[in-house]
Order: structure tokens, then C-alpha cells, then sequence
């Protein structure tokens, strides 16, 4: 057998082994053992990769998008919500800052004397008690 044959030889083993080993990965994905999985921003269907669309104000991490902090998933859209005053974000919702709580629609600081905040609750200080958004004076009777 001449040189050039053997080297011809060798190609085809190694071209054929290479395909082998990809066969049955398709487009747009990657093997990992014996399974195959899709890149990011697709979705396995059947023995294929597709491409899923990924709506303005998202993030794609495997074959799922989600919103970016202060947008909500509503249907297949990111909607930005309202973030009142005295508050933060974190993924779609939002918190109060210590000394605030929520209330409806808006963080409320309960602006009373003889009271402390714990996160988003406040207590009324030693010898007082809740009275609405006050804090009054306890009255023992003997």
C-alpha cells in the first residue's frame, strides 16, 4: 500500500468518526455524554433545535426567558411595573425599605412617636400599643 493511500485511509477514518460522534446532535445544540441539548434561546422539538422568541426587557438562560427586574411576565411580554417612592426591586416585585411597609399600592411610614421598625413592621415601644397607625400609652388598672 503506497503512502498516499494510507493517508487517504487515515482521513476517512478520522472524518468518519468525527461524524459519528455528531451524529445526531442537530444544529444549534450540544452533546454532553450520550444526550444532546440546545444553545440558549432554543427549544428542543422533537430531533431539533428552534428558535424561541425572547420579548424586549428579557434575558434568556437555557431554553426559558425571563423579565428583567421591575418588568413582569404577562403573556409573552415583559410589563414594567410601578415602583412606588421609599422602595427597591428585586426580580418582578418590590420592597419596602426598612421603616416602610406596604399598604395597597404604596410603602407607608408609620409616622408615630414611641415606636421602632423592623424591616416592614413597626412595634410600638415598651408600654405602648397599636392604635391604628399610633402607638399609645398602655394603662394598667389595679
Amino acid at each position: 500500500m503506497k503512502f498516499t493511500e494510507q493517508i487517504f485511509i487515515a482521513l476517512i477514518i478520522c472524518f468518519l468518526s468525527v461524524n459519528s460522534y455528531a451524529q445526531g446532535v442537530p444544529e444549534n445544540a450540544w452533546k454532553s455524554g450520550s444526550s444532546w441539548y440546545c444553545n440558549d434561546g432554543y427549544k428542543k422539538q422533537g430531533d431539533k433545535c428552534i428558535k424561541f422568541n425572547v420579548p424586549q426587557n428579557a434575558w434568556v438562560s437555557g431554553s426559558s426567558w425571563y423579565c428583567n427586574d421591575g418588568y413582569r411576565k404577562q403573556n409573552n411580554k415583559c410589563i414594567k411595573f410601578k415602583v412606588p417612592a421609599n422602595a427597591w426591586v428585586s426580580g418582578s416585585n418590590w420592597y419596602c425599605n426598612d421603616g416602610y411597609k406596604k399598604q395597597e399600592i404604596s410603602a407607608l411610614n408609620p409616622s408615630t412617636e414611641n415606636a421602632w421598625v423592623s424591616g416592614g413592621n413597626w412595634y410600638c415601644n415598651d408600654g405602648y400599643r397599636k392604635s391604628g397607625n399610633n402607638c399609645v400609652r398602655f394603662r394598667y388598672s389595679s
